[in-house]
């Protein structure tokens, strides 16, 4: 038999490379149906039905062949499929022959492929296409020649596409499609532009993009493989490797079902309001509006863009972001703890998230990345810890740009001679160090945003904050300054600081943007 399997790569670049959210969508369809609905297709057809299909998602498929000249005509009908309909994906397709009765699926024959894979990424040729000649025209996406002419936003100018822009241009539109079939919005649309995701009328508009990936995947998968380590296993271990890959998929489409549920009930008013959230006059979400009478429709301030499996990636309003990031880990963390699934999983599954709010407008493929290193950080910080922790987070406000790695940028923002003016990442439940988990921070932000000694005097807050920098004796001189006697924060130290760690910055910084979901 011949084992196949497709990985997809420079997946980042591919789908987060524009800065057009459409595009970005497009793309995101695109991958999934190069390892979805047209591998299925492709193994079907060449295999006049007799493939296996043991795992199709996530930017990757694996399916058994009974014999070589069938593995060969899958790749070459879904190559050919790629190059036609989805251009400037690179897909790696591997094989491995094995015997099923004599070679153990779980400890020779898939780590051999992998092991194969990994090996064709780091000497794939890579190529650079031909930027057209003098004659041509340049895309105005990718620079490369265009094939044709795509619709410019907010005008009715039509403007030069390269055909990779085009075909995720088009594919957009089959997005919706498949994000209604998984996703129920109620009354309201998914944007596929960045400036339909609300705003403050006359204020800056700040988008987050998040990133969230299950931990201990390995382990988990390295859990079953041992559990079934012999080839008269084969068929029981395929069996319960795809079960353990449903069960993750539908956790992970019930968990962000039930955060965008969080976000509709949070944005729908009594009948004839006007569609929002509002926690004050500064702080508001208006709903974009497009269309008048029944055929009007509201833009939710959220798009899904990566969804299914362990591994979720949306684009939102940047002053929910936060907010909904806790959402998902939350209920990620309780649907794969459901009696049905966690029979097919094994242990309870958590989750770590990146959270990188920046201007809208800003380089998305950038926002992207620093969003995939505040995962990163994130799960770092879990592996650190002195007790194992659930669900972390970590965030960060490229509000001038992003332009350093984030370690570099907190060495040199974020770290004064008093100690760490952040306590991010943090962990949803209390950790070991008490500020540095979620419900604390959360909780002094909310502090700050609703005492009207401090709500109502923006001015003295942004004062607290620069006084921080400079330590426990900075922080008495304002307290004389300002004739405070109580507490700066409930269930804070009075300076703002334990011992090298403040307290109240992270706190005072989500303040002028934080809007917490469900509302309070």
């Amino acid at each position: 038999m011949i084992l196949t399997f497709v990985d997809t790569s420079g997946v980042q670049s591919y789908i987060f490379g524009s800065n057009r959210l459409r595009e970005n969508i497009g793309a995101s369809y695109l991958v999934k149906c190069a390892t979805g609905p047209w591998a299925e297709t492709a193994a079907v057809t060449a295999s006049h039905g007799k493939a296996r299909t043991l795992y199709a998602g996530g930017g990757n498929f694996a399916v058994c062949f009974d014999t070589q000249p069938e593995a060969d005509a899958f790749e070459r009908e879904l190559t050919r499929k790629a190059i036609l309909e989805a251009p400037g994906l690179n897909l790696i397709v591997a094989h491995e022959p094995f015997d099923f009765a004599a070679d153990s699926m779980a400890k020779t024959v898939f780590p051999a492929i992998q092991k194969r894979i990994d090996g064709m990424k780091r000497t794939r040729v890579r190529t650079s296409p031909a930027l057209g000649y003098g004659i041509t025209r340049a895309c105005r996406s990718t620079g490369l020649a265009a094939v044709g002419f795509r619709p410019e936003p907010g005008s009715k100018r039509l403007i030069e596409a390269s055909a990779e822009v085009l075909a995720k241009e088009n594919a957009a539109d089959n997005a919706d499609d498949d994000l209604k079939d998984k996703f129920v919005a109620r009354e309201y649309s998914f944007p596929k532009d960045l400036d339909k995701l609300g705003r403050t009328i006359e204020e800056q508009s700040y988008i987050a993009i998040v990133h969230a990936d299950g931990n201990a995947m390995g382990k988990q998968l390295q859990k079953i493989a041992d559990h079934y380590p012999k080839p008269d296993q084969n068929d029981a271990y395929l069996d319960a490797l795809k079960k353990f890959s449903d069960a993750v998929n539908d956790a992970g489409i019930a968990a962000m079902k039930r955060t965008i549920s969080d976000l509709v009930d949070a944005v729908t008013t009594p009948e004839g309001g006007c569609a929002g959230i509002y926690y004050s006059e500064r702080l508001q979400i208006k709903l974009v509006r497009e269309g008048h009478g029944a055929q009007h429709r509201e833009y939710l301030p959220l798009r899904p863009l990566v969804y299914g499996g362990d591994d979720i990636t949306f684009v939102c309003d940047g002053r929910v972001g936060i907010s909904l990031a806790t959402l998902y880990l939350k209920y990620f963390e309780e649907e794969t703890n459901q009696p049905e699934r966690k029979a097919l999983i094994g242990d309870q599954l958590t989750a770590c998230a990146g959270i990188a709010i920046v201007k809208s407008h800003h380089p998305f493929a950038r926002a992207y990345a620093m969003a995939g290193e505040l995962c990163k950080s994130a799960k770092e910080f879990r592996k650190k810890t002195d007790r194992p922790l659930g669900s972390c987070l970590d965030w960060h406000f490229g509000l001038s740009g992003l332009s350093s790695a984030i370690k570099e940028i907190r060495d040199t923002e974020y770290t004064v001679s008093a100690g760490s003016l952040h306590q991010r990442p943090v962990s949803l439940v209390p950790s070991t160090q008490r500020y540095r988990s979620w419900k604390e921070v959360e909780a002094t932000t909310r502090h700050f945003q609703m005492d009207v000694d401090w709500s109502e005097k923006r001015n003295k807050m942004k004062a607290l904050r620069e006084e921080l920098r400079g330590g426990a004796e900075a922080v008495a001189k304002f307290r004389i300054l300002y004739q405070l006697k109580k507490e700066l924060a409930p269930d804070n130290p009075q300076d703002g600081w334990d011992k090298a760690q403040c307290t109240l910055f992270d706190a005072i910084e989500l303040a002028d943007i934080f809007i917490q979901v469900p509302l309070p």
